[in-house]
């Protein structure tokens, strides 16, 4: 099965059917199809706002206050928050993909775990999937692929930890105030070799226009510039999720 690509309109993204593998596995009166397309709601709602995080990014550039008002007269555009509301709305949903997975993974095997906090009852969460998925099916593919979530020393799921530590940086700490703006000079030479590639002049506002300055958020003590991450991300959220349904 081909990993999902990302469209940029949400309407084209799907996920693989799962009917078949309901019926096949006796799982019709279980949550496992409620939960697949709950699965795919908030990645397509991830896409829908990178989307619209991009068309408002760039619209912002187009409006940017000069370094010395945001710095010295405190100058901020509406349209900044406006970028900041969705990124941590796609961030969320990109989250949101996995935890609905877990409720999959649980539907799936048929872990006893409840979707949501009842008292006397554990719930799913990626520990308890983990710890139910060690004893009833010790050598499951799912619980081999969950482990690499929980593992930090795995390179390959670092992307998860990142994406948890931002979405929780935005919902409970601080993006926004904390964000400054800086060139991006390897993006900005990169513009300006593909303007020279299209055989376009270099003129005074084709420079300007590449010399805008990306919003720079801090995650970790470390920054990073905005636009690059939520692509990089939003990919492999999608990838590790439909990797996952090739166990099922």
């Amino acid at each position: 099965m081909t990993a999902p690509q990302i469209p940029k309109d949400f309407n084209a993204f799907h996920f693989i059917d799962i009917r078949g593998i309901v019926l096949q596995r006796n799982l019709v009166f279980t949550d496992l199809l409620g939960f697949h397309q709950n699965t795919e709601f908030k990645a397509r709602a991830a896409i829908y706002h990178i989307s619209r995080f991009e068309d408002v990014y760039e619209k912002y550039l187009e409006v940017q206050p000069s370094q010395d008002a945001q710095i010295i007269f405190n100058v901020t555009h509406p349209l900044k928050e406006i970028v900041f509301f969705e990124y941590l709305a796609a961030t969320a949903s990109l989250l949101g993909c996995i935890d609905s997975l877990l409720q999959e993974v649980t539907c799936f095997s048929k872990l006893p775990l409840t979707p949501t906090r009842e008292k006397g009852k554990k719930e799913v969460t990626l520990f308890n999937v983990i710890e139910h998925l060690k004893a009833q099916t010790p050598e499951s593919k799912v619980l081999s692929s969950l482990l690499t979530l929980q593992d930090k020393e795995d390179r390959t799921t670092e992307w998860f930890r990142f994406l948890r530590d931002l979405r929780n940086t935005a919902l409970h700490s601080d993006l926004y105030s904390n964000s400054h703006e800086a060139r991006n000079l390897p993006k900005i030479m990169d513009t300006l070799d593909k303007k020279q590639a299209a055989s376009l002049l270099r003129s005074r506002d084709d420079i300007q226009q590449a010399m805008k300055r990306d919003i720079v958020f801090k995650l970790n003590a470390q920054d990073y510039y905005m636009h690059g991450p939520i692509q990089y991300l939003a990919k492999a959220t999608l990838d590790y999720v439909d990797s996952v349904y090739k166990f099922f």
